[in-house]
């Protein structure tokens, strides 16, 4: 993004990642957590490619609640997911949300009011090197 010439406000939720990222990126990453993004609509976009499968399923509305919030009229918003039915841990021990297609179409609807909300299905692979299916998805905010 920052080779494409975007004005990009990089974050991670832990200190030492954020400090490897800064080290990569050449510029200051912020330390951010998921119920810290603050509401102030001034982004046209934002990027959370495979961070907040990491949110429990009961909190997730609320942090697209406050990502929506963030973004600017008809912003942009994508996000990445492994598929699933119910929250659970990878064979690395660590933790995901895992939810069906039809239950994150219903997490983002019940978050906030998105002009649209697209969700496709994608087969990949996980860190721990399994089979799975990516939950890749797009909304617009209204």
């Amino acid at each position: 993004m920052l080779r494409l010439g975007y004005d990009v406000f990089p974050t991670d939720g832990t200190p030492a990642m954020a400090r490897e990222a800064e080290k990569r990126l050449g510029r200051p990453v912020a330390v951010l957590r998921f119920g810290e993004i603050a509401g102030e609509a001034r982004f046209d976009g934002v990027w959370a490619c495979a961070c907040l499968l990491h949110v429990p399923i009961g909190s997730l509305g609320n942090v697209l609640k406050r990502i929506h919030g963030s973004l600017r009229l008809r912003g942009m918003f994508f996000a990445s997911f492994k598929a699933g039915n119910g929250e659970g841990r990878d064979a690395l021990g660590r933790f995901y949300n895992y939810p069906s297609p039809l239950t994150l179409e219903n997490v983002f609807k019940d978050a906030a009011c998105w002009e649209s909300v697209e969700i496709r299905e994608v087969p990949g692979v996980g860190y721990d090197h399994s089979s799975l299916t990516w939950l890749n998805c797009l909304a617009r905010k209204a």
